[in-house]
């Protein structure tokens, strides 16, 4: 309930102040021609080659509730009275076309008390020269929770390097005929602590796909491919996250409903540790809140 009643005073709150919110205008086209690829620096579970505009603090909540399709769901409004994680954070546009962002999420199994912080540069902008946007992002992760005494699990912080985990990605998108985004984001983690014969080094590819349906809403879908040695650890088998959304922009912040099989937030958890499977019915409903505010 406590979530349901901060979701609705924040929406609330991010309408009136869009109402007075000049610095964002739907309406203006950039004089320099470029693209916009997407709506949000961010698509569904991974990064956008989107960046802030330099001097612009992004506040952002996101949420994701319990499976929606599992046995006896309906006793738990379809996962609805559950939460798989919470996501808040803050980001900002230090200058033209470079970000940076600090976050703490809930953490959502092995993963627990995840902080995050990331970089994220523009390469390339797409405008009428060129037919492109490249981005490159590096993040870190690590967990705040107590560790367990286990050799075998990836919870063990008996040393204290165990608990980070890195993410390096570069994003290439570009529109085709101004209604469609194609992104592909190929990336490599790196985990300081894995499952036995599990690998540190952990290549993935994204690929992401956006439909403009009028000029502030638009259809999602994004999906993960991870190379690894093998899927099953401990028991538990690791899929590739898959996911779809709708975002709705309005004059300074972004909504976006998704559902996706990925549980945690964050590429430190999303692609090595999504365990849930869509024939299983362990897809969940999640929302994400992006509001802007500039200095």
């Amino acid at each position: 309930m406590k979530t349901y009643l901060f979701f609705l005073a924040f929406l609330l709150t991010s309408l009136s102040f869009s109402q007075e919110d000049i610095s964002w205008d739907d309406d203006e086209e950039p004089t320099d021609k470029s693209v916009v690829s997407f709506l949000d620096t961010r698509v569904v579970n991974g990064q956008s080659t989107e960046v802030l505009e330099p001097k612009t603090l992004d506040f952002r909540v996101s949420h994701k509730f319990g499976d929606m399709a599992t046995a006896g769901a309906y006793h738990r409004l379809y996962g609805l009275d559950n939460s798989s994680d919470i996501r808040i954070a803050f980001e900002y546009g230090v200058f033209k076309n470079f970000n940076i962002g600090l976050g703490r999420s809930k953490g959502a199994g092995p993963l627990t008390e995840v902080f995050d912080g990331f970089a994220k540069y523009k390469i390339l902008q797409q405008n009428d020269k060129m037919p492109l946007s490249l981005t490159v992002v590096g993040a870190a992760y690590a967990s705040g929770a107590v560790g367990d005494t286990l050799s075998y699990t990836v919870t063990n912080y008996s040393d204290f390097s165990n608990r980070f985990s890195y993410y390096t990605q570069l994003l290439v998108s570009t529109n085709i005929k101004d209604w469609v985004t194609v992104q592909l984001a190929p990336g490599l983690s790196y985990r300081n602590l894995v499952y036995n014969q599990d690998q540190n080094a952990l290549f993935s590819l994204g690929g992401s796909l956006k439909m403009r349906i009028t000029k502030k809403i638009a259809l999602l879908t994004e999906y993960f491919y991870t190379f690894r040695n093998q899927n099953t650890f401990l028991g538990t088998e690791f899929v590739n996250p898959l996911g779809f959304g709708i975002e709705i922009k309005t004059h300074a912040h972004v909504f976006q409903i998704n559902i996706t099989n990925a549980r945690g937030f964050g590429e430190g958890q999303f692609i090595p540790y999504t365990s849930s499977k869509y024939a299983d019915g362990e897809f969940r409903l999640g929302f994400k809140i992006s509001r802007h505010f500039n200095f």
